[in-house]
């Protein structure tokens, strides 16, 4: 049985708003330098920016607390 895919390059309603609020008012000289613009909001979207679904820390921080959380839990099994 062949699954039909479809391909990543169709445009998504997030990717579309993320894309038009990002680059909509800049002019970029290169691609280097919109890539450069890409990564640094996602670098920031992703490592920095608070969620209010993860108590208002950020991933890094979510992602480390439950880290310590799952080792300190493993120690009391000890």
């Amino acid at each position: 049985m062949r699954h039909k895919t479809s391909p990543s390059f169709y445009p998504h309603p997030h990717r579309v708003r993320f894309a038009w609020k990002l680059t909509h008012w800049q002019k970029f000289a290169t691609r280097a330098q919109a890539g450069q613009t890409v990564m640094d909001w996602m670098g920031f979207y992703n490592h920095r920016r608070l969620h209010s679904t993860l108590d208002y820390l950020s991933p890094t921080q979510y992602e480390q607390r439950w880290y310590l959380q799952l080792m300190a839990r493993q120690v009391q099994r000890m």
